[in-house]
């Protein structure tokens, strides 16, 4: 037998590239992230769904309209949301469906634009009755 020299050895490329194995990676990342989510909106702790999903859109960037999907769901069912969280995840809807139309995106539009219409007639209502107890008081 004969010994192995370094002049011997070929030098081979790897079968999968490092960028294949890191978008693998971030894909496998990402959707464990929107499981999570997922669950997390299913419990109600819907500030917990939005930072998974803020940590997923860190690695998938603007590629998965799903994930802008799930932040608009978890921040219109939240009911501490404020009126400046909605208009984003009004942002985040029309963000999904610019990048994917989807019957369910259409629908949950209509009705993410429904119940911000009515948590601000709730707004003004409230508003409006402690400006009548101030005013009753004195």
């Amino acid at each position: 037998m004969d010994p192995v020299l370094d002049n011997d050895i070929e030098e081979k490329k790897p079968l999968v590239d490092g960028s294949v194995v890191e978008d693998s990676y971030n894909a496998c990342l990402v959707y464990v992230l929107m499981c999570l989510c997922y669950a997390y909106i299913e419990l109600r702790h819907y500030s917990e769904a939005i930072s998974c999903i803020n940590e997923a859109l860190e690695y998938a960037q603007d590629k998965v309209p799903d994930l802008f999907f799930r932040r608009a769901q978890a921040i219109c069912y939240n009911k501490y949301s404020s009126i400046e969280d909605m208009n984003k995840g009004l942002e985040d809807i029309n963000k999904a469906i610019s990048l994917k139309k989807e019957p369910i995106y259409l629908e949950f539009l209509d009705k993410f634009k429904g119940i911000i219409e009515h948590r601000k007639k709730e707004e003004a209502e409230t508003i409006i009755s402690k400006l009548i107890f101030n005013v009753l008081l004195y």
